[in-house]
């Protein structure tokens, strides 16, 4: 069976540890060590380093998860306690995604290193919902209608666009003068959509669409001209009307996982990541909630992740 590497385990850990460290803290992931001779000697999962009054601190935070071996052993304890000293750490902190054996808090009592774990669990702890209701909005391409710039072309050049223009438009392609884009006409309607000067999603209730119709010409100071690509032509363009729907979806997503971060002795309560996935046409996304403890009460962080299905 192949061993879990942690990795997730120290993300989870290290952005909760970075919301609660205070100003001056710097937090560092993977952080590697190395001799005179640029021999790597050492690697801490989660550094916190600092200064104070006292002097400048030296924090380790070391993450196992490794659920299939059941309790830690007081081995990866005395381990610890080895690089405490070896490295003049002020503080070692332990994180297992399991519970510690008898040996191992043993050894953590006596070598000075605290013990926290982090629990998957059914329901989040002090907060407000178990799911996250989203507003999903849309753009449905219907259609659309070059309109080219006169320039002087002749009727029989004009007569021939006309006659080659393919009646699928995803066999055309429309780029601009001043910038490196080229875009199908239902990307170019998309971006549209999305542009709040547009309005088009105003006065739409959830769950309800309306018809939409925009006109998009070239903004010639920052595109340049906007044209028409297919075959061997590149026409410039007046504008382009383009006909669709607009909608709003509203979305109730469940979390798909809740993990709890907390002090394992005093069983305390140090912070928890909700995670929920959501998809729309175009894009996966998941966002991970953190809710943290820090000294004036409760702290809240959003971190969100997309990715396209194209």
């Amino acid at each position: 069976m192949l061993r879990k590497d942690g990795k997730k385990l120290e993300e989870l850990v290290a952005e909760i540890e970075k919301i609660v460290a205070s100003s001056g803290k710097t937090v560092e992931v993977n952080k590697r060590f190395y001799d005179d001779q640029g021999v790597q000697v050492a690697e801490f999962d989660i550094f916190i380093t600092f200064s104070s009054d006292l002097g400048d601190h030296k924090w380790l935070i070391e993450c196992r998860d490794r659920p299939s071996q059941g309790a830690v052993s007081g081995s990866w304890i005395e381990q610890l306690i080895g690089r405490k000293f070896l490295h003049q750490l002020d503080r070692v902190i332990a994180v297992s995604t399991t519970d510690f054996s008898p040996g191992a808090k043993l050894w953590a009592e006596e070598g000075n290193i605290e013990l926290r774990t982090v629990n998957q669990v059914e329901t989040p702890e002090s907060w407000l919902c178990n799911a996250v209701t989203f507003l999903n909005r849309t753009g449905i391409f219907n259609n659309c209608k070059v309109n080219l710039l006169n320039r002087g072309f002749e009727q029989h050049y004009i007569d021939n666009i006309v006659e080659n223009m393919p009646s699928n438009p995803d066999e055309i392609l429309i780029s601009f003068e001043k910038i490196d884009a080229r875009l199908l006409p239902r990307e170019l309607f998309q971006n549209l959509c999305f542009d709040d000067k547009n309005a088009i999603y105003k006065n739409i209730a959830p769950g309800t669409s309306k018809s939409i119709h925009i006109t998009c010409p070239p903004d010639l100071e920052i595109t340049g001209l906007m044209f028409i690509e297919f075959d061997n032509f590149k026409v410039p363009l007046e504008n382009i009307e383009f006909s669709g729907e607009a909608r709003i979806e509203m979305n109730t997503v469940p979390f798909d996982k809740i993990e709890i971060y907390k002090h394992s002795k005093e069983e305390g309560f140090i912070g928890q990541r909700m995670t929920c996935l959501f998809e729309t046409d175009q894009e996966k996304m998941k966002f991970q909630f953190y809710d943290v403890q820090v000294e004036d009460g409760r702290q809240i962080a959003i971190k969100t992740d997309k990715e396209s299905k194209n």
